[in-house]
This record gives structure tokens, C-alpha cells and sequence, in this order.
């Protein structure tokens, strides 16, 4: 278990059934509200307006993108491309780690303005990519999951209101996919 504690700048790693933490990395961070996980063990962790990489093999903590706002959910897909989910901005942004300029992000869903047209996001959070870079958001202002295919600009509603699936046709406040 990976938890940022805000108050000493620091991210502490549980392993099974251990009650201490038996790694500490500490770094330069003073608001986070998300982090995530590569299998190589870099974490990409939200700090505000910027999103920053413990890298493992280096044991050192870079800045890689800034944001119009902080994330509410950050993923990293199988190319280590973090995607960032920012609510308040009722968009999902993605930044190729090739390019060198961090302020040189890409909108991969949403207008910037809450609504619930295919093109438009309400407060996304939960944020999945797949090993096709499908991007899957769960929006909490429209209480539904919507699949955004690869390169495309409109989504296509998986869950929740208005799903052609009435299995998952009742959805309150998706927040997290991993509760689906």
C-alpha cells in the first residue's frame, strides 16, 4: 500500500502484513490528492498544478507536466504516458514523456466546459486506460462511464445514465472504476 503523506512531504510503502511502513521516500510535494504506481516502481504523484515521477532507478523525484489544476485521478498507460483527470476543469489531459517541454499537454477528452454531450465531461475522475489506449472516464456530475476510443473526441456511454446496458444503468457519483 503507497500513501503521500501531505504534512513531511513523504510516501510511505506498506508491504503484507506489516503495520510500519518499511519504505519512506520523501520529496517536494505539498498537495496531493493522487498518485500512481508503474510496474517499474516509478510513482507519478498530483501536487497541485504539476504532476511529479519518483523514479526508481534514479531515487529521485522530477517534475514531468503541469496542469491548469491539480488531478483528482492520475494513470499511467503501458508507454508510462501519464493522463491526468482535472474535475474542476471537466477535462483528461495526457503528456508524452518524449517531449521535453512539460507545459506541452494534449486534451484527450472533454471541452473545458461541464455538459453532458459526447464531447463534454462533468467533474471526471476515475481515469483507465487500456492496452488498446482506450481511455475510460467516470464522471461524477453525469453519474456515468464513458469509453473514449483511442484519438477520438467524443465518448461513448459503458455505465450508468443513459447506458444501452441496463445492467449498469444506475450509477451515484462514479468516482473510482475500479468499483464498477
Amino acid at each position: 500500500m503507497y500513501v503521500t503523506n501531505r504534512d513531511n512531504s513523504t510516501i510511505l510503502v506498506w508491504y503484507e502484513e506489516n503495520i510500519d511502513p518499511i519504505e519512506i521516500y520523501y520529496g517536494n510535494f505539498t498537495y496531493t490528492e493522487s498518485l500512481f504506481i508503474t510496474l517499474n516502481g516509478d510513482i507519478f504523484i498530483d501536487d497541485a498544478d504539476r504532476v511529479l515521477k519518483w523514479e526508481a532507478s534514479t531515487n529521485k523525484l522530477i517534475i514531468v507536466m503541469y496542469t491548469e489544476s491539480w488531478c483528482s485521478e492520475l494513470f499511467v498507460d503501458i508507454n508510462h504516458t501519464p493522463y491526468c483527470s482535472m474535475r474542476h476543469e471537466h477535462q483528461v489531459v495526457k503528456k508524452s514523456l518524449n517531449d521535453p517541454n512539460i507545459t506541452s499537454i494534449t486534451v484527450v477528452a472533454g471541452t473545458g466546459y461541464k455538459g453532458s454531450a459526447s464531447n463534454e465531461l462533468n467533474t471526471p475522475q476515475g481515469i483507465f486506460v487500456d492496452i488498446k489506449f482506450d481511455l475510460y472516464i467516470a464522471e461524477c456530475g453525469n453519474n456515468r462511464v464513458q469509453l473514449f476510443p483511442s484519438g477520438e473526441l467524443n465518448g461513448i456511454i459503458v455505465a450508468g445514465r443513459n447506458s444501452p446496458n441496463p445492467t449498469f444503468n444506475s450509477l451515484s457519483r462514479s468516482e473510482d472504476l475500479d468499483h464498477l
